[in-house]
């Protein structure tokens, strides 16, 4: 992930030095992103077998620890509904159930754990003169409490602490339509005086949104799957070279 940080660095020092009078941000997503979708699914899949008293999904389950932890809920959900015995016909009506759920308070409170490594990016931004990090969520409005604190309980371990005007949610006005609550909390935080130079997101239809919404070209849209990835690649190579070094100690020693 050096390399990533390296060159968002670059980038904001570019617009930085563009605008050396405005507090600069940058955008993060918080479902798919902030927070690991994994925990959630696990308890939609064992929520739909409760109300059907049925076990579809037991024999599933432990490929939930397989999924992109960035990845859309109703995309993994679609995939694992392949590997049940559910038939063919009756899969869209078991999708549309899950749809139907994933934006649901006690959905949602379930996917308060954070993916592994955004600590380290917010860490990075945050650290940065005038620059501060800025949540962008599809989440209802009424949610806004209890996503501040998940995302508070999680960020002291860090040094960090955000507050509530760093926290963009869907007063309502665009209820399902995601793109749209991006450009909307594109435009508040525009309107607050910040100077927006980076998008994080896990959906490919936001950062598209946010980018055609960018008429001066100056944010760089970053897809979290692909951030997040590079950190995971650093963390396994850091562990290969670890391992190397403790076998050729042993023999060493032997």
């Amino acid at each position: 992930m050096q390399r990533w940080i390296q060159q968002l660095e670059r980038h904001r020092a570019r617009i930085s030095a563009k605008y050396p009078d405005e507090p600069l941000m940058m955008l993060m997503d918080i479902d798919g992103t902030f927070f690991d979708v994994r925990h959630a699914i696990r308890h939609l899949l064992e929520l739909y077998d409760r109300t059907h008293g049925a076990a579809h999904f037991a024999p599933v389950m432990d490929l939930v620890e397989n999924v992109n932890p960035t990845m859309p809920m109703e995309t993994a959900l679609a995939a694992l509904l392949l590997y049940t015995n559910i038939p063919e016909s009756e899969r869209l009506i078991a999708l549309s159930w899950f749809r139907k759920r994933c934006s649901t308070y006690e959905v949602l409170l379930k996917l308060h754990q954070p993916c592994e490594g955004v600590f380290e990016i917010v860490q990075a931004i945050a650290s940065q003169p005038r620059t501060e990090v800025g949540f962008n969520s599809s989440r209802p409005e009424f949610l806004r409490g209890e996503t501040l604190r998940a995302l508070n309980s999680l960020a002291i371990d860090y040094g960090l602490q955000f507050r509530g005007d760093q926290l963009y949610m869907d007063s309502g006005s665009w209820v399902g339509n995601a793109p749209f609550v991006k450009v909307s909390g594109l435009k508040h935080f525009q309107n607050k005086g910040y100077r927006i130079f980076a998008a994080l997101d896990s959906e490919p239809a936001n950062l598209d949104a946010i980018w055609a919404a960018d008429t001066h070209r100056e944010i760089m849209t970053l897809s979290t799957e692909g951030v997040l990835s590079a950190y995971h690649d650093t963390v396994k190579l850091r562990a290969a070279h670890i391992d190397a070094l403790a076998r050729r100690q042993s023999l060493v020693t032997q």
